[in-house]
């Protein structure tokens, strides 16, 4: 493979020695990449809820552009016995995604999919169960041509 099949960004949203702080909303971690010609895109992290928190979770929200300014809900395309259902508003890979956790302890996740764009925007955000501290989390994200 040549360097220029695959990019990296280790470091999107935070790192695996310095997480960072969720908020509850997800223009406080939101960041881009150029994924154009690399549109096999692995995104992987750690997410761990806060402490004294009860069954918190991480919404992970994935949008693209042509432009890198206007942005669109990655579509969620799911099917019946009768139809193939095409769900256009912003709808979030929830991590866990039975949405308990365990409060300080670190969940671990991945997602991949083929998505054809020039640009990638993450955002996360929490919802925080039982009134504990807020959790904190890492992402870096992957993309090749292959």
């Amino acid at each position: 493979m040549n360097l220029s099949d695959q990019v990296s960004y280790p470091a999107l949203i935070g790192t695996a020695t310095v997480p960072v702080a969720l908020t509850t909303a997800y223009t406080a971690n939101t960041s881009k990449v150029a994924i154009r010609f690399m549109p096999n895109v692995n995104i992987s992290g750690t997410y761990t809820p806060g402490s004294g928190s009860t069954n918190s979770y991480m919404s992970l929200l994935i949008e693209t552009s042509e432009d890198g300014s206007t942005w669109a809900p990655r579509p969620v395309i799911s099917s019946t016995a009768t139809a193939i259902l095409d769900y256009a508003e912003a709808v979030p890979i929830q991590i866990p995604g039975d949405l308990t956790s365990t409060a300080s302890t670190a969940i671990s996740y991945g997602y991949q999919d083929t998505i054809a764009a020039k640009w990638m925007r993450v955002s996360v955000k929490e919802t925080v169960g039982g009134g504990g501290a807020a959790g904190t989390a890492w992402l870096q994200v992957a993309a090749s041509a292959n």
